[in-house]
């Protein structure tokens, strides 16, 4: 061998070893690689193929290459094949896509690049090299990627709300929304306008800053708007997300407009709704608390302050006086506010004849509120220097029957302070100052005229009945309003009305529990009322009943508040002759304040026993406890322990009185123990009749 031989045999050793590290390498790949000899008449004969040959063709290697590799190909990418062949033997390179079917039926995805041999000598293609790749889960990915999207933008065209792609300058880059009656014009004519060419400048501008803080932050934005679309004005929110920010911190932001003018107009019906409430709830509050100082006794002047401190605060003025008619002549009999436009004294020593004061005169007259919403354009105005500081007022008559008395009258500073309703809401109070008026008078005849006490006394007593039918009509009157509140106030809790927002629905929560209060209200000076008038209607009534009945009714509240209610009844008590629907309110008050004043975790228990001739009814709790100081007038009509409390737990102060006067009325008594932070125990003692204890 020479050495021309030995060093041509170490090539070929070289070149052999290689090929064999490049199979291996082939053969360790994920694609499946090949080659194909290419005959004289075009005709592919395979010569090897590597790598993923199996889980490609489902057979092994030297199988699949003694078979025609056409039969792989799916029947409708077969043109995809012959194409890319025409291009191969043109020695152009080739990549596509198509699918196989292997042995087992499966059908993949490949992407299949090669690259042509050309012979020169031949002048022809004599090999075709290539390697595929499983592209299956790429093409399932897309296909899931644009089934996602069409089933996006279906659900953005059904949709009510108005979306959009906007860019970082406010520009419609797509309209994705269908909803045409609330566009602001046609959708295709919105495609690449700015914000600014569409909607109202001030408007537009802080869009554009909504658009840019999204792009800034990152952050979803929200803000409120109004604007007039072609289905008139409506109110939208309007909602930013980024869509997407490159590294040139160019982006877009994806805008969703709803429509929520309903809600808006909920909320507006809500805020009538609550001011609505809060008038009733301050009228019904002022007219207790009038009613409690015209039953204490308080003097004459201390009842009319009373009674102007609470028209002052329904209705805001500058200044208020009462002035009584004596003759022709009114004259001013008490007032507050004044001395601080330094005219008091003026007043008090102006002799006013109504005859020469027109507008008390109409108010007197009529029996009908009168307003001056501007004394300057009020050519009946009587004008002074001490009172030219006086722009509005109002007056309000105060009469009896058909008995003028005098006139309720405020003042303001400010001009168009007053308007009719104000009056409509002082009425009832000047009803209370007409009370307050006579009951006076009837004083001071009382005083002047001991001869005549028997007269007094009738009078008194007449006064007594108005006092009663005026609080009686007062409750009868602020039913109906209550319903209509109660009604309207169920449909927004319910839904009716439409959603409400986590803020909407504690406002709605406070409006349905001060119309509790309101109810409770109005029920106890029914049933005060009724005690005045009538004496307790006496029948068999079974008490255990009673008690077991109203334990079962606060059971689910004291469960929610988690409060442990024990209760122990002598399976042996008599009947006792009483009248059940106030006994029913004793049981009932003793034990819902048991309740509402003991904290989540406590206990309250009821008992009832006899004792000797009596029936012992006790209700004890582990709630705050009350003050030593104040167990003396814990039962008196309207007396609360403490305003804290009362702001705390509600309530309106009758509860314990009508405990007490009903107990009274059927000969018992009632005691109270109570240690302030241990809690409370209250002892009702009822006298059963004597045969009825003996049974």
């Amino acid at each position: 061998m020479t050495v021309n031989e030995a060093q041509l045999g170490v090539i070929i050793n070289e070149s052999h070893q290689e090929n064999k590290i490049l199979k291996t390498l082939l053969e360790l790949t994920s694609d499946f690689t090949y080659s194909f000899g290419v005959n004289v008449d075009g005709t592919l004969v395979a010569e090897w193929g590597a790598g993923a040959f199996v889980e490609v063709f489902g057979q092994n290697l030297k199988e699949g290459m003694r078979i025609d590799f056409s039969a792989f190909i799916y029947p409708e990418d077969t043109p995809i094949v012959e194409q890319r062949l025409v291009k191969l033997l043109a020695n152009q390179e080739d990549v596509s896509e198509y699918r196989i079917r292997s042995v087992g039926g499966a059908v993949r995805w490949f992407q299949d690049r090669s690259y042509p041999i050309w012979s020169a000598e031949l002048k022809r293609v004599v090999r075709i090299l290539g390697a595929s790749r499983d592209i299956t889960a790429y093409k399932e990915t897309l296909d899931t990627l644009v089934h996602r999207e069409q089933e996006l933008r279906a659900f953005i065209q059904a949709m009510p709300d108005l979306a959009f792609i906007l860019d970082e300058d406010g520009r419609y880059c797509e309209v994705l929304s269908s909803n045409g009656e609330l566009l602001y014009q046609p959708r295709e004519s919105l495609q690449g306008l700015l914000m600014r060419n569409v909607l109202p400048q001030p408007l537009a501008d802080r869009a554009l800053e909504v658009v840019r803080e999204t792009l800034i932050s990152g952050m979803s934005q929200v803000f409120e708007y109004k604007l007039d679309v072609p289905i008139g004005q409506r109110w939208f929110e309007g909602r930013t997300a980024l869509l997407y920010k490159n590294e040139h911190a160019q982006g877009h932001v994806v805008w969703i407009s709803r429509d929520i003018t309903a809600r808006k107009l909920a909320e507006q019906d809500l805020q009538q709704l609550l001011v609505s409430e809060r008038e009733q709830r301050l009228q019904a509050e002022a007219l207790a608390e009038v009613a409690l100082t015209l039953t204490a006794k308080i003097s004459h002047e201390g009842v009319l302050n009373e009674i102007l401190r609470q028209a002052r605060r329904l209705v805001p003025c500058s200044a208020i006086n009462i002035m009584l008619l004596e003759g022709h002549d009114l004259h001013i009999a008490h007032s507050q506010g004044y001395d601080e436009f330094g005219s008091k004294d003026f007043l008090l020593s102006l002799g006013r004849s109504v005859k020469n004061f027109p507008l008390d005169a109409e108010a007197l007259n009529t029996q009908k509120p009168v307003v001056v919403r501007d004394t300057w354009q009020e050519p009946r105005w009587v004008v002074f220097a001490q009172t030219a500081w006086i722009r509005s007022c109002l007056i309000v008559p105060i009469y009896l029957r058909e008995r003028k008395l005098g006139v309720l009258r405020l003042d303001s500073e400010e001009p168009g302070q007053f308007s009719k309703t104000d009056g409509q809401r002082l009425q009832p109070l000047a009803c209370a100052a007409a009370i307050a008026i006579e009951n006076a008078r009837l004083y001071e005849l009382e005083q002047q005229r001991a001869a005549e006490l028997s007269q007094a006394l009738a009078q008194q007593r007449e006064l007594d009945s108005l006092k009663s039918q005026f609080i009686q009509n007062v409750s009868h009157e602020l039913r109906t309003p209550l319903a209509i509140a109660w009604g309207y106030a169920q449909l927004l809790q319910k839904g009716d009305m439409g959603d409400l927002q986590t803020g909407q629905q504690k406002a709605m929560d406070a409006v349905t529990r001060h119309l509790k209060v309101l109810s409770k209200l109005v029920d106890d000076i029914n049933a005060f009322l009724e005690l005045d008038t009538r004496q307790p209607q006496r029948q068999l009534v079974n008490v255990s009943d009673i008690v077991r009945t109203l334990v079962a009714g606060v059971q689910p509240e004291a469960n929610a508040s988690n409060i442990t209610i024990s209760v122990y009844i002598d399976p042996n008590l008599p009947l006792m002759m009483g009248d059940a629907p106030q006994l029913q309110r004793v049981v009932d008050n003793l034990l819902s304040n048991a309740c509402k004043f003991t904290e989540k975790g406590g206990r309250v228990s009821i008992s009832l026993e006899q004792q000797d001739h009596k029936l012992v009814l006790t209700v004890a709790d582990t709630g705050i406890g009350i003050p030593a100081e104040q167990l003396s007038r814990i039962f008196d009509r309207f007396y609360q322990v403490d305003g804290s409390a009362t702001r705390r737990f509600g309530g309106t102060g009758l509860g314990l009185a009508l405990v007490k006067e009903i107990v009274e009325a059927h000969d018992g008594t009632v005691t109270v123990e109570s240690q302030l932070g241990e809690g409370s125990t209250f002892v009702v003692y009822l006298p059963l009749d004597a045969m009825m204890a003996n049974l």
